[in-house]
């Protein structure tokens, strides 16, 4: 399993039914959450996820809309008798921030968090590892520090030949042992792995890039990624603004896609000038088709994308933007 849930699809402000920055990727490994922008938990609890089995959170930068969530969703989860560590990768900064909100309000944590402040780099490195899972931090350009992420699985399974095992009479609790790359004795019978099994699929990446100005330079550090995520606060005719404000438009996302060799292209981070997004979504399909729009409460599957693709528009919301 491989998902991507959207809890907050929009820039500075919630607008509309955009709440702010913050997805959670659910894999075979356990849940992840990247950001925290405020109203995360009450997100959280709107699209029903489960946090039980949260191992880390990945925050790029600390920008208001990107971390005053942090301390309530943590605090909701001390209420909950959560015991288990909590890993934490962010910038400097930010856990100073944290533990001052924890003195401020009298309140404490019943769990520990084991931080990692993130150095702001030129390469990318490897930050998070486990059995099936590596999640590396490559650097943006924002106004300040800003790092994105790439997750890659690792070491994947084999795929069982459910045909060929039909022919035996190997019980199907055996059936994870081959799966595994182990051979099987059963009832005096030897199940040589290879013979009952075919090659992993390919392993799945997805990418998270965060506030950043416009760099093709940035590409070299998730090259064939499946599933890109690239912020794209504004249009193209906003490219001014987006400069000014250190931000990529949805055609400069697009091209990143494009130049990166990604499989599929996710926009998000809309500025609250947009009405409607499909005027973004048409700009970057127009350079990279297989673009879709990052939408509040959708799970994206990275096995299933091209599903997406075909029903990627949006009609407008009703309630007007902020003027």
């Amino acid at each position: 399993m491989f998902k991507v849930c959207v809890l907050g699809s929009s820039a500075a402000v919630p607008m509309f039914n955009r709440g702010l920055s913050s997805q959670v990727i659910i894999h075979d490994t356990g849940t992840y959450l990247i950001d925290c922008g405020e109203g995360t938990q009450f997100q959280i609890q709107k699209y029903k996820i489960k946090l039980k089995n949260l191992k880390a959170i990945f925050i790029s930068h600390n920008h208001g809309d990107h971390i005053l969530g942090l301390p309530g969703l943590l605090s909701t989860l001390s209420m909950f008798e959560r015991e288990e560590p909590l890993h934490i990768y962010a910038p400097e900064g930010l856990k100073v921030w944290f533990y001052d909100f924890l003195n401020l309000s009298k309140s404490f944590l019943r769990f520990d968090i084991e931080w990692t402040e993130l150095p702001q780099t030129s390469q990318k490195i490897l930050i998070y590892q486990i059995d099936k899972l590596s999640v590396f931090a490559f650097p943006l350009k924002h106004r300040i520090a800003c790092n994105g992420f790439y997750f890659l699985e690792k070491n994947k399974s084999f795929r069982l030949n459910i045909q060929k095992l039909k022919e035996t009479p190997l019980p199907k609790e055996y059936y994870p042992l081959l799966k595994s790359g182990e051979n099987v004795i059963y009832d005096n019978i030897f199940y040589d792995f290879h013979d009952y099994t075919l090659p992993p699929n390919p392993p799945l990446s997805y990418t998270y890039a965060s506030d950043t100005l416009y760099d093709e330079k940035f590409v070299e550090h998730f090259l064939d990624t499946h599933f890109l995520y690239h912020e794209s606060t504004f249009l193209d005719m906003d490219l001014e603004k987006a400069n000014l404000t250190f931000h990529s438009t949805a055609k400069q996302a697009a091209l990143q896609a494009l130049h990166s060799n990604s499989k599929y292209l996710m926009l998000g981070h809309f500025s609250a000038r947009y009405y409607d997004l499909n005027e973004l979504l048409m700009e970057a399909k127009a350079i990279f088709p297989n673009s879709m729009l990052a939408l509040d409460g959708k799970f994206y599957d990275l096995n299933h994308l091209d599903k997406e693709i075909n029903n990627s528009f949006v009609a407008a919301p009703d309630e007007k933007p902020i003027e």
